[in-house]
């Protein structure tokens, strides 16, 4: 766990107290910023700069009002945190998964490949400060027209996310192990 704010601190923003920024210096998956009526939001704290290097954000006890509330992956309450924390971190990345999604979509219409056998489907998943891509491959796809397509999505998702520290890309078989 790493923190934007150490106790004593000036500011809570790493940076500029003159420390390295969590998010760019160590693999986070999902930023946790906490708060409530006695504790009012510190916009350094760490929930704008995960929206805006694009890791997912769960705020607790946060003022609904909040206009970052739009932004966060999930919203919730001191007694779930952890479980909130753990699933948001399993979960596939909405819009991340989205644009891949409409990559495939995109793909299989300009080939019209979209009606053959089991359709081919995309997550995709931050692990490690890295993004992971789970492509399935159908039956309406040879598994060189799948990587091809892998290609297009991997392009796609690091043009929306480009903070990310790297980007792995796995093919699987609908019927069989990944290739």
């Amino acid at each position: 766990m790493h923190s934007c704010k150490l106790p004593g601190q000036r500011s809570g923003c790493a940076v500029l107290d003159e420390r390295p920024c969590p998010l760019e210096s160590e693999p986070v998956d999902v930023v946790v910023c906490t708060g409530g009526p006695e504790a009012p939001w510190d916009r350094g704290d760490g929930a704008t700069c995960a929206v805006t290097h694009r890791v997912p954000l769960v705020m607790v006890d946060a003022d609904q009002a909040d206009p970052l509330v739009n932004f966060a992956e999930a919203v919730t309450t001191e007694e779930r945190a952890v479980e909130t924390v753990e699933a948001v971190a399993d979960a596939p990345l909405h819009v991340h998964s989205s644009i891949a999604r409409g990559v495939l979509r995109a793909e299989l219409e300009r080939r019209d490949m979209g009606e053959r056998g089991p359709h081919a489907s995309v997550e995709v998943y931050r692990r490690g400060g890295r993004l992971f891509i789970e492509l399935w491959r159908g039956a309406e796809l040879s598994p060189a027209e799948a990587e091809r397509v892998a290609t297009h999505i991997l392009q796609a998702v690091r043009e929306h996310d480009t903070w990310a520290r790297g980007v792995d890309v796995v093919v699987h078989d609908r019927e069989k192990a990944a290739i």
